[in-house]
């Protein structure tokens, strides 16, 4: 009788996942159809206005490696060079990290946790924010969160498929190199973790040294070319300040477009004040989930800990390198956002009282809804459109424009045969 029951519980709940997922779509897709572009934006969308080796020899220049564009380029080629299909590309990564709920996490936990891991997939507000913005900050995390679900994998899944395993680590991790530099870092953690685990349990060094040597040789073009952007200027454009940048590391989940004011010299008003003490309670009591676990079963809170320790071990490493050369940029850490899901997701999803559950669920519905209104409104205002159609009217043949601000870099893109000049007072 308890067995037919636990049946019949886990068929709701892939039901449920499997409803929640087509929701989640459903909310990223609906929000993407819009033609206005923001600055970094129409960088990419520059990009592929042109052929795949003219692109990477111009993406070379660029702080980001070459992999998101090259895969941009080609789903453009089939699917024809449009804005709202490049955005849709930047929805299918945020989906794709939300299905590993359904696919991976519930198979190496259970099904509680695969659920929640897509829900707060979809139950962030950085989560829509970058799947509706042409840029690789959903791909990133993807690659990032197979990398580590891989090296979980290689570390307690069992021998018998080691080579799988290990193979499928490695490319990941050089995918995630190839998409986003942060994700090299990340790489770099993860290697380093399992080397830790390899010579605490006196396992097959072979192996790390093998895999580890296959994807240090697949990087080295990456790296060329990570060494070039660096002596050309790199992103010496950003300014860490303390300790407005530490109070927007811990914020930034929950902050969505704002968090992105990191560097501000200054900290946040009154209203950043209310979301960061939210944001602070959050986390406070998801770490205090985490002490509870583990003072029940130190063995069961292992997971968790794991991904909130790559987590700060990559932010630990690019803050001390950029006290030298600053790299740390609040908005790069989504390339471990499905680490930091995994993490609320192993610890709520433990939890047998169904209120807490309830709570936490509404709180996060209620900060996404907080900023998604907004957004909705915004990217579907009737100015989004009123400059390509004030121009498409204006504009005649032989016509130059002269532009003073960085609005001519979505003019030049969304008009690639406008003769178009910058003045510089």
């Amino acid at each position: 009788m308890k067995c037919c029951r636990k049946e019949q519980s886990d068929a709701r709940l892939t039901i449920a996942h499997i409803v929640l997922l087509v929701l989640g779509t459903a909310f990223l897709v609906f929000g993407a159809f819009y033609p206005a572009i923001w600055f970094d934006e129409s960088y990419t969308v520059g990009l592929m206005n042109h052929d795949l080796i003219t692109l990477c020899s111009i993406a070379s220049y660029d702080v980001h490696p070459h992999l998101y564009y090259i895969l941009l380029k080609l789903v453009t080629m089939v699917f024809g060079n449009n804005i709202v299909v490049m955005r849709l590309f930047s929805v299918a990564g945020g989906v794709a990290l939300a299905v590993l709920g359904f696919s991976h996490i519930r198979r190496d936990f259970d099904a509680k946790v695969g659920f929640w891991f897509s829900f707060f997939c979809f139950a962030m507000p950085v989560m829509f924010k970058y799947a509706w913005q042409i840029r690789m900050y959903t791909w990133a995390p993807f690659f990032v969160t197979l990398a580590a679900i891989y090296a979980y994998r290689i570390a307690y899944g069992g021998d018998e498929r080691w080579k799988k395993n290990w193979i499928l680590f490695a490319i990941f991790s050089v995918a995630g190199a190839y998409t986003h530099h942060f994700a090299v870092f990340a790489a770099a953690v993860l290697n380093l973790f399992l080397l830790i685990y390899v010579m605490k349990n006196r396992t097959s060094i072979l192996r790390w040294l093998l895999f580890g040597g296959i994807q240090i040789l697949a990087y080295l073009p990456g790296a060329r070319v990570l060494l070039r952007q660096i002596n050309e200027g790199g992103a010496d454009w950003i300014r860490i300040y303390y300790p407005s940048v530490l109070i927007n590391t811990l914020d930034f989940f929950f902050l969505g477009a704002e968090a992105e004011k990191a560097n501000a010299t200054e900290l946040p008003g009154n209203t950043w004040l209310y979301l960061a003490i939210l944001a602070g309670i959050i986390w406070i009591f998801f770490l205090v989930l985490l002490v509870l676990r583990m003072r029940k079963n130190p063995k069961e809170g292992k997971p968790a800990v794991l991904a909130l320790a790559v987590c700060f071990a990559i932010i630990a490493v690019t803050l001390v390198v950029s006290e030298f050369r600053p790299i740390y940029y609040v908005r790069y850490n989504m390339v471990f956002y499905g680490l930091i899901v995994f993490f609320f997701a192993y610890l709520l999803g433990g939890i047998q009282r169904i209120l807490p559950k309830i709570l936490t669920a509404v709180v996060f519905l209620a900060v996404t809804v907080y900023w998604a209104v907004p957004a909705y409104r915004i990217n579907y205002d009737s100015s989004s459109w009123v400059v390509e159609e004030q121009l498409g009217d204006a504009m005649d043949d032989g016509d130059v424009l002269l532009m003073d601000n960085s609005v001519g870099a979505f003019i030049s893109v969304k008009f690639p045969e406008l003769e178009l000049y910058y003045y510089n007072e």
